[in-house]
Formats: C-alpha cells, structure tokens, sequence
C-alpha cells in the first residue's frame, strides 16, 4: 500500500515518525513524507522521500514573533493541557478552541500547505496517511482523496481530553451557543479544498483519527475514551555519532543532562542552566550536558565535573547513566523510560501539553522526582539528584517501567494493524 506521512516542520515532531516509517518501508510499502520545505533536509537525512507543501514554516521566527517587544512571554490565559475542573467552564473550553484552530491550524496547516498536499494525494492516491496529531493538514487530505488515517499522538492527549469536555459542556447550553469552533474552522477548510464530488462533511474523525498511534505508556496517558495503538517508543535522533564521553566508562555516577535540543532551537524559554549546574557541580557524580556555545558563555562557569557536548544521542548515553536530568520533552522522557534511567524532571511555567500530568505519573511510579523551575535552587537541584543517584529505590522503579515498555508492540508489530485500518477504510481508487 501507499503510505503518506504528513507533520508540520518541527524535528522534534517528525522523528517520532521516522521508526514507524521505516517498519512500513521495510515490509514493502511504499512512504512519503509531507512536510514544509525546511523539514525536506531532515526528511531525506532520515532514509525517506520528502514531499515539500506550502512554503517554508520557520517555526523559530514565528515563535520569536509570539513574544512581548521585550522579549518576555505574554501570560498565559488559556491552556491546551489544562485539566483542572475548576477552571474548564464552558466560556474557557469554547475560547481555547477557537484559538486552537487559528494558533495550530492555520500556523502548521494553512491554505498553501493543505493545497499542496491534497494535490499530490490526489496524483499519488494513498490509501493510508499517518498525521502528526497537530498536522490537520493530513486528515483533510484524507478525508478528500478517500484514504484511511491514523493520528500519531506525540504526548498527553490533550486534545481528546478537552473534546470529551467541550461535548458534555456543549449539552447545558442553550442550542444558539453551541457553536464549535473547529469544527467550523475544519469544515470550512474542506469546502474550501474540496473540488466536485469530494467530502466535505465534518466529524470527530477529523480531530481524532480513525485510530491513533500512542508511543506513551498507557498510566501517562489521559482517560479519554480513546482505544490507543500502543507503539513501543523506539528513539532516533536523526545523524549521530558514538561520543567519545559515551566510550569511557564512568568512573562514578553519570548523569545527562539535556534542555531539549528543539527548544534550544526554537527560542523557547530556557530553563534556569545556571541553577541546574551549580546544583550538580557538589555532587560526586559526572555530568555529560548537552549545550551549545551560546548556552555556555550564558552561565559563569562550567563546573568541572560537567562535560558539554552540542548533542549527543540518548539512547547512545543513557544506557551508561545513572540519572537524566531533562526539560519533560517526550523524546526525554521516554528515552529514560526505554533505558530503566531515573529522571529529574524540571517542570517550567508554560506546561503547554499537559507536562504536569507527565510528571506527576512518573512521581507517583517511583522513577522521578518533580522540581518546578519557579521553585529551584542549586541546593533544591542538588539534594534531589543525590536522592536519585544514592537510593536504590528510584532506579528499581525505572527498570519496571522499562520492562513493561518492552512488552508493548513494536512498530513493526503494528504494520499489520495499519494495513488493516487501510483495508477497512480506504476507498482511495
């Protein structure tokens, strides 16, 4: 079968794909990738054929443009990953989905993208596109060339979440404001796309896929109803080399830590690097961390038993570390999982998608210890990563979870599943 892949130009976003990708090419399907032109470059780094729709993203300009004139972030009013009863009102779920549609709908998948990539659906005719669960762009090409599609998860969903409250929200209401603004925003995105005799009906499928293909442990994940394709996270991290810090054998604890390379890209706000290594500079343990020469001249000093390296692979390093110290990104933290690593999570202030509930399921499995970046000290830094690398407790929690990650079906056990999902809903020609 024809399998289209579509995710908006974000790494961090596509390499969650790339090993499922590679599961389909390698049972002899054929894989396509879609993406804004700047993503073509890692795309084609990847092993796979690179489909450019609309025109460049630059997500690190856009966010740029999102900031106050002095560089600070607006306040957050509302939030994707809220899950806190009180606040979710009708007035706040109806107001965060119409700006859901205009911040991540028309930003990731506008009229140029979607045009582009409904016209190449319609000339290669897939029977199966795979979407980022932020690329709309994908269901709408799918719903208008006939193909079947699944939604590839990339965290908590908080979508399905918030839709769940929208609808029994939505029911109190009086009929005249029941209004839905994606489902407007989509439908009105199809009747604009769609040429003579295509579909151009709204559903939930559009939203939440005719499957969804979840690489979280089921206990991070939300209660929403949703039946998830469990996927077995396998880590790429796109080219890599064996580090030479990664050869040696340590001589006493080994600790990564790592801010996120997308965020460092991205200009996202930074979590506080000068606590966090004057925290670790006491402790008898070495620290591999994962910094570029603009983060490095930010702080003082390095402390001496901290080695900066721009990147490093984590699965290359984790499995010689005794902890991993990290910004609660989902390649982070599932690497640890993956490699039976304790984790230091540091919880910022944006908690965007639902990282909070991230953090606290790995608190309450025995795997981690939770810091919120408003509270941390070095002294806070540092006596929680001593617990961490000092009680045997935290890394017999983290093997568990490791063990049971390995029982989840791999992404090439989930081929089958999606030729089946293909075969039932495809009507591609």
């Amino acid at each position: 079968m024809r399998v289209l892949f579509t995710v908006f130009a974000s790494s961090s976003h596509f390499t969650l794909l790339v090993p499922l990708a590679w599961a389909l090419r390698s049972a002899g399907h054929e894989v396509r990738v879609a993406s804004q032109p700047d993503l073509t470059g890692a795309i084609n780094d990847a092993g796979l054929t690179a489909v450019p729709v609309g025109g460049d993203l630059d997500l690190a300009d856009s966010i740029r443009d999102a900031k106050r004139p002095d560089g600070s972030w607006p306040e957050e009013t509302y939030r994707f990953g809220e899950t806190d009863p009180a606040k979710l009102t009708w007035d706040y779920v109806h107001a965060t989905f119409g700006i859901y549609s205009g911040f991540v709908g028309e930003w990731f998948s506008n009229d140029e993208v979607i045009a582009d990539l409904a016209d190449f659906a319609r000339f290669w005719k897939p029977d199966l596109v795979i979407w980022d669960a932020l690329t709309f762009a994908g269901p709408l090409t799918a719903r208008l060339c006939g193909a079947a599609h699944a939604r590839m998860v990339f965290g908590v969903d908080y979508l399905a979440q918030m839709r769940s409250v929208f609808h029994r929200l939505a029911a109190t209401q009086p009929e005249h404001l029941r209004t839905d603004p994606l489902a407007h925003w989509l439908g009105y995105k199809l009747r604009q796309h769609a040429r003579p005799g295509e579909p151009t009906r709204f559903d939930e499928e559009l939203l939440l896929g005719q499957a969804s293909i979840d690489p979280m442990p089921p206990w991070i994940q939300l209660d929403t109803g949703i039946d998830y394709r469990t996927m077995h996270y396998v880590p790429y991290g796109g080219r890599s080399g064996f580090p030479s810090a990664a050869l040696e054998p340590p001589r006493r604890p080994r600790v990564l830590l790592t801010l996120g390379l997308a965020n460092r890209a991205l200009g996202l706000p930074a979590l506080p690097l000068a606590e966090l290594l004057d925290g670790v500079a006491g402790l008898d343990v070495e620290v591999i961390a994962t910094l570029d020469q603009g983060q490095i001249d930010s702080v003082a000093a390095i402390p001496d038993n901290v080695r900066p390296v721009p990147f490093v692979a984590l699965d290359v390093v984790l499995p010689s570390c005794s902890a991993i110290v990290h910004h609660l990104g989902t390649g982070s933290t599932l690497a640890a999982i993956g490699c039976g690593v304790p984790q230091l999570c540091v919880r910022d202030t944006m908690l965007f998608w639902g990282e909070d509930v991230v953090a606290a399921r790995l608190a309450d499995r025995g795997a981690a210890l939770v810091v919120d970046e408003r509270e941390i000290t070095a002294q806070l830094v540092h006596d929680s990563l001593h617990r961490i690398v000092t009680e045997p407790a935290f890394r017999a929690s983290a093997l568990r979870l490791q063990a049971e990650m390995r029982t989840f079906p791999s992404p090439v056990r989930l081929v089958p599943e999606l030729e089946a999902l293909a075969a039932a809903h495809s009507v591609t020609s």
